[in-house]
């Protein structure tokens, strides 16, 4: 009986010291489990914050660049600012590759901005190549489009062409409707 009861006390401290390592495994990996969900939460808000500061760039420079009004300008001098937005134009491809969204935000600006100076050329292909980047890149943002059409039709419509502009302008709302159910 004794040696049974010795048996039994050495399982019952074999088991106990089993479960202490168990919970303390438990523990820790519950521990490591916070430690990486806290980690990971700060990465995400940080990720937003730093989305949200682009995206305030970018609507920042583009007011900027889109507040260019022909009758501001008129009887000025608009070299430098030409060169300027020629600069932006070059390096909008190199420093924002992998960002099609962006750029098309920036050439669509740039479009409306040389169609304000009368560069109609440039302003089109500008707004092309804002086009073509979207729908290269499969974005669907309709409301970018939109503004991008808006400024094609503008511009169509300064070119001497209202029929064309007419056109792409009722083809746009029509679609923007459809998008927003009205």
């Amino acid at each position: 009986v004794a040696a049974a009861l010795m048996m039994g006390v050495i399982a019952f401290a074999w088991q106990a010291r089993l479960a202490r390592e168990q919970r303390d495994i438990a523990v820790a990996a519950l521990l490591a489990e916070a430690e990486e969900r806290k980690i990971a939460d700060e990465q995400r808000d940080r990720a937003r914050t730093e989305a949200i500061k682009a995206e305030k760039t970018t609507e920042f420079i583009t007011s900027i660049l889109g507040g260019i009004d022909p009758y501001t300008s008129r009887g000025m001098d608009t070299t430098l600012l030409k060169k300027i937005l020629g600069d932006v134009e070059e390096r909008i491809s190199k420093e924002l590759e992998g960002q099609p969204e962006v750029q098309a935000a920036i050439r669509g600006t740039l479009g409306r901005a040389y169609t304000s100076l009368g560069q109609y050329e440039t302003a089109d292909a500008q707004l092309a190549g804002a086009m073509s980047l979207l729908e290269s890149a499969g974005v669907q943002d309709e409301r970018q489009s939109f503004k991008i059409d808006s400024a094609r039709a503008t511009l169509l419509d300064c070119m001497g062409k209202p029929a064309e502009a007419e056109e792409l302008y009722r083809t746009s709302v029509a679609r923007m409707r459809k998008v927003l159910g009205e």
